[in-house]
């Protein structure tokens, strides 16, 4: 069952008239998918002009509001106009929806037939299908009208089918299908499926390449991209206007996967290759390799094959070399403050590196080295320091956790909570039997139907208020337990950790301080 949104949608709106009494308010329900553009007889104006035509023959209708969903699926309800239509309903401004054909309404056969006949019916709302000369007010809809949404729902689905076949078909040709094209190229005036060379960018990414085959690491590209002021690939995509959404634009920093992505990219060879997501239950998954579509010699190659296969020799040598250098001598150790030291300058994650494969371990800021020089200053601290001070503050706050451990189990008094929860529950069962006793005194003429109301309401209300009061003692029974609880493991770990000189997870993850 389609669920309604409860985000204010945008919808089409007509000037609103005064109704009549027992004319219908009626909603004139407009929609067009981007497989309809193509159709002159599903647009916008046509569907208006049909349903205009047939309510100023209907003289038992009035239009209200005119909801048009421009570019939505019809497999789904989840459409802006849509929804705001429901919500109208719910608020009682129409009881009458028109649309051009039930093809408009949904192509979903399951939603579109509980919309249709359940929840429309349940609300006496009248539903028109000018082309299918169905109108709930003189017809049941029989048969035929679940068979009208099952063919309109095989329709959406067919042309899905044509869609992906298309696109495959496009792929197998060499065509580019992305929104946006590579970062050096643009798609062509007169064919988007085709690739042009963006002079502006072009002999920025030659560079990148250049750099790359000279055995520079994905960082140190980085770095240098960053201090000639060079834009991120998004960034310049959102100065010529191509991407609007702020959401997708990023920080603007250049990053080892963006590098590492566009040193690995055929498509400034010449070479096309696509297919590598595809879409699974409504979920984006990535294709094995050896499936994707490659075409080869699609468009004018920014690099040569030579230069781009050195390049990939180089990468390969780094990572050789960075794995063989990150060998460790001994196993690393446990990285207790994983994502808890920050730069006091830039405030970035700072990130733990060992030292000489000695055992010691450093906390690093690696803003400078990414970004550049002016990004951050450099800053680092011994792990070790970290612990020194931590184990002082340990000490300084043994004493304070002792004494509040102490002091909590003073004021954890078990029995005169225990004593309260029984006098209550002992008077939610008293509170009961009067109210059950109350019929009986109402059968017996012993107190008045209007005394009888009364007194029941005010049990009745009683009665919640000791319900209320109970579950709160239980719940404060149960939180205290809980914090005794807490307080003694930490007591304990904090006497451990004292002893042995050696921090734990536990208290990194849990501080020690009061509740």
């Amino acid at each position: 069952m389609a669920r309604k949104s409860r985000k204010q949608p945008v919808t089409e709106t007509v000037v609103s008239t005064p109704v009549e009494t027992g004319l219908y308010r009626t909603a004139a329900y407009l929609r067009l998918s981007s497989d309809d553009r193509r159709k002159q007889g599903d647009s916008l104006e046509t569907q208006r002009n049909i349903i205009e035509r047939y309510i100023a023959a209907s003289p038992d209708l009035q239009l209200v509001e005119c909801y048009a969903d421009n570019d939505k699926t019809g497999t789904n309800f989840n459409r802006p106009a849509f929804q705001q239509m429901m919500v109208d309903i719910e608020a009682g401004k129409i009881n009458c929806i028109i649309v051009k054909d039930l093809s408009r309404f949904g192509r979903n056969a399951i939603d579109a037939g509980y919309y249709l006949e359940k929840y429309l019916p349940a609300k006496g709302v009248r539903f028109i299908a000018v082309n299918d000369s169905h109108d709930s007010l003189t017809s049941d809809g029989g048969i035929m009208l679940p068979i009208k949404n099952i063919l309109a729902e095989s329709y959406a689905l067919d042309i899905g089918r044509k869609c992906k076949a298309v696109q495959h078909q496009k792929m197998l040709d060499g065509k580019f299908l992305g929104n946006y094209a590579p970062y050096g190229y643009l798609k062509s005036p007169s064919d988007s499926g085709k690739l042009v060379i963006d002079p502006e960018i072009a002999p920025i990414v030659q560079q990148i390449f250049t750099w790359g085959a000279d055995g520079e690491t994905y960082n140190e590209i980085a770095r240098r991209l960053h201090e000639h002021q060079i834009p991120t690939p998004s960034y310049h995509k959102r100065s010529k206007g191509l991407i609007k959404s702020e959401a997708i634009v990023g920080n603007g920093h250049w990053t080892r996967r963006t590098l590492s992505d566009m040193l690995a990219d055929p498509v400034y060879v010449g070479h096309m290759v696509q297919g590598k997501m595809s879409v699974v239950a409504g979920r984006s998954v990535r294709v094995p390799s050896d499936q994707w579509i490659t075409v080869p010699n699609t468009h004018e190659g920014l690099v040569s094959q030579e230069l781009f296969d050195r390049v990939g020799r180089q990468m390969k040598r780094l990572a050789q070399q960075f794995t063989a250098k990150g060998t460790p001598a001994i196993p690393y150790s446990e990285n207790l403050f994983r994502g808890k030291i920050y730069c006091a300058h830039c405030g970035g994650l700072m990130h733990r590196k060992r030292q000489n494969k000695d055992g010691t371990y450093w906390f690093r800021c690696e803003t400078q080295q990414k970004y550049g020089k002016q990004a951050c200053e450099v800053v680092s601290i011994r792990e070790q320091d970290i612990l020194n001070v931590l184990m002082v503050m340990l000490h300084q706050q043994n004493k304070l956790m002792t004494g509040h451990y102490q002091s909590l189990l003073r004021q954890h008094d078990t029995i005169s909570e225990d004593t309260a929860l029984v006098a209550t529950r002992k008077d939610i069962t008293q509170t009961k039997h009067l109210i059950q006793s109350l019929y009986e005194n109402l059968v017996n003429d012993i107190i008045t139907p209007e005394e009888y109301s009364q007194m029941k309401a005010d049990y009745t209300e009683k009665l919640s208020q000791l319900t209320e009061q109970a579950g709160n003692i239980q719940e404060a029974k149960q939180q205290r337990r809980q914090t005794v609880e807490h307080y003694q493991t930490l007591t304990d770990a904090v006497t451990k950790t004292l002893a042995d000189r050696k921090l734990t997870a536990l208290l990194v993850e849990h501080p020690c301080r009061p509740h």
